[in-house]
């Protein structure tokens, strides 16, 4: 009996390459699998690879002592607010949020400008804007200008534990909480 041998190396090269492809196929499948493996803390390993959320908090820049209900930013705040957006200017800001006040939009345009960006006014509870935060813009870089009361709740609802209070006369520091699925990374204060 005369056996072909081109005949059978074709045919186990066939059944090679498709046990191989198969094999290959179980082992990706499997590694996948233990990219999402969970840790001790809840955590899946896939969720660590998952970009921060980065939150710059400030309150707005010293206003015009006035005694007008919305009143602009004196001259050392226009100062302060061109300071920020130097401080800022490497950040890549996704979004901008200022309360709708003169004194916070002022303080927020020249970065705002800078980076050309809008900046979007909302004046929501702090529960809610950390909600927001959290939910809409995972992985992306904020900037929050707001006032003396809402700021230091906000940075609370974020999930910082240490207590923020800023006087009345306190003007150009910024806060810096970077959060992981919503949960607090690392937090800073500066003075910009």
């Amino acid at each position: 009996m005369k056996i072909n041998l081109f005949k059978h190396s074709t045919i186990f090269r066939h059944v090679l390459s498709t046990s191989v492809a198969i094999v290959l196929s179980v082992v990706v499948s499997s590694c996948a699998n233990l990219g999402n493996a969970v840790n001790q803390k809840g955590i899946t390993t896939s969720d660590l690879d998952k970009p921060n959320t980065v939150v710059y908090l400030t309150r707005h820049a010293e206003k015009q002592p006035t005694k007008i209900k919305d009143p602009e930013l004196s001259a050392k705040g226009e100062e302060t607010a061109k300071r920020l957006a130097t401080y800022l200017q490497n950040s890549h800001l996704d979004v901008i949020y200022s309360t709708p006040f003169k004194r916070t939009r002022n303080t927020a345009k020249a970065v705002a400008n800078q980076q050309d960006k809008d900046i979007t006014e909302l004046f929501l509870p702090a529960h809610e804007m950390a909600r927001l935060i959290t939910d809409m813009h995972s992985g992306q870089t904020i900037l929050v200008v707001g006032h003396s009361n809402t700021t230091p709740a906000l940075i609370t609802q974020l999930g910082v534990s240490d207590k923020i209070e800023i006087a009345e006369d306190q003007f150009g520091e910024l806060f810096i909480v970077t959060l992981n699925k919503g949960s607090v990374v690392s937090f800073k204060r500066v003075a910009y």
